[in-house]
């Protein structure tokens, strides 16, 4: 019987939020003091002069100085580190940052100022800024060009079968990084445990293998996990939203693999996903949680230190499960965008380039949206979203207008139960293609664009027990896109790597020499013989209504209705049992076995079941040899 979970059943936080803001300063009269003038870019894409775009530093003390730094190219989901031409000097920290199209992640060591790129997608070019700062927050900028090339067309879009590796306890995400800085790309994965939980760290080798994982402390039931170099050493951190705790756990990386701690960051209630930006344009990293109970996000200011200030929450739609960021209007400052499981819409949340937001404006989705994607579907150049729907068993396409607008979703059927889906390009052909992790049906479904917004019918990858999240990468560096699976239930990672098949060279067929073609003999045609209908087998289905209750307090009950959909003269009765309930909660099917068409299912809570939105999953069984059928639906229980 398969163990459910849900989808917020891992879920709780609050996020802490710290605005930093710099005055631009007047020159000083001092050589080395004072603010130079903006930054002309050169025809290679480098800036000719040093940009000072913070306060004016102490007297005394000398402006950040940066070389200059080369365009550069690199293979789709590789990885490379960009030199300059001179070392830093008076510079403690660095910041790189480019468009909100690019979803690798990127980084700079303020000794050397080498910028470390690692899984570098979707492709594309783009202008990569390097701010670095001094002690005093003055700043000096350099951009250069990045161009990410599609791999080489290789049809048909084919995966090695899985290799599973040991991830600790019910992961429900995974990010990709380099985490030891030895240019080979790594996992790390949330530990779902209520007291204690921590985060798994797998090394990789670069030949689609990784080491066995080690973990680090967390807060309650961790659920999501982005990479950030939120204290600019050059390092990858990580930022962790944890459920049942209500905050986001921030972990500052050494460049070997392990990490510290820094100061917790207050979210919401039930904060289920967390991603990183720069919301108020200072160059420092800045936090946007999505929380289910209290549906909204918050949004914490980074202040380039490792520290974040007090959240500020800005309203979103109900049971807010994932947040992206993006420039949906084309404005320069960046937007959110929040999937609402409860409401079954996607809310827009516009940014002013200052750390606030406009009031959401939502957007319809299909039936339980679970997370949400930010790309661009039909090559417009507008920021589109993808986002899989749990309980419609499907993905929506929101294709954007570039105004902060979007059209009517599209939806391509999947697996059952999708909770995730990442951004690639599978088959190299240059139009961006999906993949899904359906958690019901555990496989991860590939969906391959035609480069106008629609896509194909899936391709079914199997891999472990409950796959819950999915990410895109390259670990074998053969500069083919692979991906990473979270499985909930079988606590590992799936590593599905890129087969590329030869297709042989057709062997030229002899020329026959010709010859007489004898008279053919007529031959009667036969009557054709009627093929008969098959009967359908007895069979039956199941369906919960409503698919999301919500019980206040202790003692509540939440009922629904347990459908019993027949066919093929099926009419055995059948037995209901029910699995990923919380602690402290009791459930009974009236009646259970059930004749007819239905049985009422009622949940109840008690003080002591946590808060959280829990996914369960009721279990049928009838007939003759048994026939076992499934459905999901989800508990809401909320503060006492």
């Amino acid at each position: 019987m398969k163990k459910s979970t849900s989808p917020s059943a891992f879920f709780n936080l609050r996020v802490l939020i710290g605005l930093f803001v710099f005055l631009a300063g007047a020159f000083l009269a001092l050589p080395g003091f004072g603010t130079f003038s903006h930054a002309s870019a050169q025809a290679n894409g480098n800036a000719s002069e040093q940009e000072l775009v913070s306060s004016q530093p102490e007297r005394g003390v000398l402006a950040p100085v940066l070389g200059n730094y080369p365009d550069t190219s690199l293979l789709l989901s590789t990885d490379t580190t960009v030199t300059p031409d001179l070392a830093p000097t008076n510079t403690t920290s660095i910041n790189v940052s480019t468009s909100t199209n690019f979803k690798g992640t990127l980084e700079g060591n303020p000794a050397t100022g080498v910028v470390r790129v690692t899984d570098a997608h979707p492709a594309g070019t783009y202008t990569v800024t390097v701010r670095a700062f001094e002690s005093g927050g003055a700043s000096t900028t350099k951009t250069f060009t990045l161009i990410v090339t599609t791999p080489v067309t290789c049809n048909p879009v084919s995966f090695a079968a899985a290799g599973n590796f040991g991830s600790g306890s019910a992961p429900l995400s995974v990010a990709v990084g380099d985490f030891n800085g030895d240019g080979k790309q790594d996992l790390a994965l949330p530990n779902n445990i209520e007291e204690g939980g921590t985060i798994s760290i797998l090394l990789g080798d670069s030949t689609g293998h990784f080491s066995a994982a080690r973990s680090f402390g967390a807060g309650g039931y961790p659920i999501s996990v982005a990479v950030g170099d939120f204290n600019g050493d050059g390092r990858q951190d990580l930022a962790v939203a944890n459920s049942a705790s209500d905050d986001v756990s921030i972990l500052l990386g050494d460049g070997t693999g392990s990490f510290g701690t820094a100061p917790d960051v207050d979210a919401g209630f039930d904060p289920y996903s967390v991603a990183v930006g720069d919301f108020n344009g200072d160059g420092r990293q800045d936090l946007a949680v999505a929380n289910d109970l209290s549906n909204n996000v918050s949004i914490s200011l980074g202040d380039g230190a490792g520290h974040f200030s007090a959240a500020v929450n800005f309203g979103t739609g109900t049971l807010s499960t994932a947040v992206a960021v993006g420039d949906f209007n084309g404005d320069g400052k960046q937007d959110v965008a929040v999937s609402n499981y409860g409401s079954n819409n996607v809310s827009i949340l516009s940014g002013d380039g200052a750390g606030r937001f406009s009031a959401a404006v939502n957007f319809g989705a299909g039936s339980g949206p679970f997370s949400v994607r930010v790309g661009d579907f039909n090559g417009d150049g507008k920021q589109d979203l993808a986002v899989p729907n749990g309980v419609s068993n499907n993905v929506s396409i929101l294709l954007g207008n570039g105004d902060g607008t979007f059209n009517a979703a599209t939806n391509f059927a999947v697996g059952s139960n999708p909770l995730s889906v990442a951004v690639g390009d599978f088959n190299g052909d240059g139009k961006q293609d999906l993949a899904v992790a359906n958690y019901e049906s555990d496989i991860v479904s590939i969906l391959l664009g035609d480069g106008i917004g629609n896509f194909s019918a899936p391709i079914s990858l199997p891999g472990g027990s409950g796959p819950t999240f999915v990410a895109v990468g390259d670990f074998n560096g053969d500069g083919k896109q692979d991906l990473a699976v979270a499985n909930h239930d079988s606590s590992s990672v799936s590593i599905f790597l890129r087969a590329c098949g030869i297709t042989p060279t057709p062997t030229p067929t002899p020329t026959a020499t010709a010859s007489p073609t004898p008279t053919a003999t007529p031959t009667a045609t036969p009557t054709p013989t009627a093929t008969p209908t098959p009967t359908p087998a007895p069979d039956y289905s199941l369906s919960i209504n409503p698919s999301s209750v919500s019980v206040p307090r202790a003692g509540g009950i939440a009922t629904y209705t347990v459908t019993i959909t027949r066919t093929g003269g099926f009419s055995s009765p059948v037995t209901f049992t029910i699995s990923g309930l919380p602690s402290g909660a009791t459930a009974t099917f009236t009646p259970n076995p059930a004749s007819g068409s239905s049985s009422t299912l009622r949940v109840t809570v008690s003080r002591s079941t946590h808060q959280g939105t829990y996914l369960f999953t009721v279990t049928g069984q009838g007939g003759t040899p048994p026939l076992t059928r499934t459905a999901t639906a989800t508990l809401v229980k909320r503060k006492n």
